[in-house]
């Protein structure tokens, strides 16, 4: 049901890359890959184009590294981890408005990296997140590193980081980051009530 209103409708907004990463996301859930990533990299063109046309930095869009993200699952899925690593590699290098969805998208890299067996570096960058002060990124971080010491056959090492996930804090407003981010601007002034960032 959602693929017969999907593409009619990005077909209607054929220049907008959220409509197409909508549909995208339904012939994903349908196991069409190969379509999915034509959609995704389609919205992915759009969105440099934008970034491009306005002279704007891709680290202001929210929907960037979302996209590339599950263009790179998409990618991971078909079995082409190469070009999902690069992709990951790309998103990951994305600033963020909040320091929590930088986190997630660096641990989002690092799960595959964990899958293609490249330990080393993600244990090095894992122990980095556990240090940040957020506590979700501090989560990903521990965990990320508990499980590529285990692999590693380091036990030892791997047990303070499981300690650690066994005591972890959640993060109040964990998934209103970016609506709280937006709320805090409206209030400084920066930007009107009811003003979207990106036209």
């Amino acid at each position: 049901k959602a693929l017969e209103h999907g593409d009619p409708y990005s077909n209607a907004a054929s220049q907008v890359p959220h409509a197409l990463h909508m549909y995208a996301h339904d012939l994903m859930k349908v196991g069409r890959m190969s379509e999915a990533i034509d959609v995704f990299t389609r919205a992915r063109g759009l969105e440099h184009a934008y970034y491009e046309r306005e002279d704007i930095s891709r680290d202001y869009d929210w929907h960037h590294s979302h996209n590339t993200g599950l263009l790179a699952l998409s990618y991971r899925h078909q079995g082409n981890l190469d070009e999902a690593e690069r992709l990951l590699r790309d998103g990951a290098a994305v600033d963020q408005q909040t320091a929590t969805r930088k986190g997630y998208y660096q641990a989002v890299l690092l799960d595959l990296l964990y899958a293609r067996g490249k330990h080393d570096e993600v244990v090095a960058s894992a122990k980095a997140l556990a240090a940040w002060p957020q506590p979700a990124v501090k989560m990903l971080g521990n965990a990320m590193a508990a499980r590529s010491l285990m692999a590693l056959g380091r036990l030892d090492e791997a047990k303070a980081y499981v300690t650690s996930l066994e005591q972890a804090e959640s993060e109040a407003a964990m998934y209103g980051t970016f609506a709280d981010f937006h709320a805090e601007t409206v209030d400084k002034g920066a930007l009107p009530p009811g003003a979207g960032y990106f036209r």
